[in-house]
């Protein structure tokens, strides 16, 4: 899989710059039946405060990361040694209103849900 950037000239509609960058190992927030680690995000869209389930088929360090339309990380939180079933709270606090992606990364999966801030 790979993700496309385009530099579009917004007087011609003509493509200034593009470029393709590998994205490995990455899924759905749908569990794949081949998938060590599921995840959901809910509500969608966020007001304050929402709940991150992760599920795990195995113990595993977890990271998770939330990023913005900008593709900048504007929260990572690790955890160690989980397994099963988790709830994580998640407060937006004071992010921006707009659409964000979720990402867990366990057991060498990587696992995406984008989700939205609403006020």
């Amino acid at each position: 899989m790979h993700a496309v950037t385009m530099l579009i000239n917004n007087a011609g509609g003509e493509v200034l710059n593009a470029e393709a960058t590998a994205i490995p190992n990455i899924f759905t927030g749908v569990k794949d039946a081949n998938s060590a680690v599921s995840v959901k995000m809910f509500p969608n869209p966020v007001v304050d405060e929402a709940t991150i389930k992760i599920n795990l088929t195995e113990t595993s360090d977890v990271m998770v990361r939330i990023v913005d339309a900008m593709g900048k990380v504007v929260v990572e939180r690790n955890y160690a040694n989980i397994s099963g079933e988790q709830r994580l709270p998640f407060r937006v606090g004071d992010m921006a209103t707009g659409a964000y992606v979720l990402s867990v990364t366990a057991g060498g999966q990587t696992v995406a849900q984008t989700f939205v801030i609403s006020r």
